[in-house]
């Protein structure tokens, strides 16, 4: 697909300019941060479905981070990848991201997710669709993922060209 973005040219988010990462487990801890164009107010809102479960605002600068705890959050693992929605507003601009909580971690007793040791069984994969061709493709992408799901697989790994984005999306939402 063919993405065109149009904004406020004096004040957005960044294309890809939302970046969620995981700051603790216990209890759930997430921060956002945003770059933005511009100046005006931030406000992160963190869904789960429908229902507000944290929201936080904040004067934005070019770089804005906010730290977000969710108290009674799901965490996300292989065999239950449970994922949330940041909603970030900026002036007129609103940015969807979807995110799982989860910490990642390896040391001598082997490779962990929130704790708890996970056996990596990995596949590589090529950055392409086969017959489709080297094109991003959603449908494609969440079908290959869950046929290597299906076939016992957690992890996959891609040759010669980076993960697209519907790659990414469908490994997050099938625990992969």
């Amino acid at each position: 697909p063919v993405y065109l973005y149009s904004f406020d040219i004096a004040n957005h988010i960044e294309v890809n300019g939302v970046k969620i990462k995981t700051l603790g487990i216990n209890p759930p801890e997430i921060e956002v941060k945003v770059k933005t164009i511009g100046t005006g107010s931030l406000t992160v809102t963190i869904l789960d479905g429908d229902k507000k479960i944290a929201i936080k605002s904040k004067k934005a600068t070019d770089e804005t981070a906010i730290a977000l705890k969710l108290e009674d959050a799901k965490l996300w693992d292989v065999d239950n990848p449970k994922l949330y929605t940041c909603k970030v507003e900026f002036n007129k601009d609103i940015v969807y991201e979807k995110f799982g909580i989860r910490q990642v971690s390896w040391n001598d007793e082997g490779f962990k997710i929130n704790g708890k040791n996970v056996l990596i069984k990995g596949a590589c994969i090529h950055h392409d669709n086969g017959p489709l061709g080297a094109i991003s493709d959603e449908f494609a992408d969440r079908r290959r993922v869950k046929i290597l799901k299906g076939a016992g697989y957690n992890a996959l790994r891609s040759a010669h060209n980076p993960c697209s984005k519907s790659l990414l999306n469908a490994c997050d939402e099938l625990g992969m």
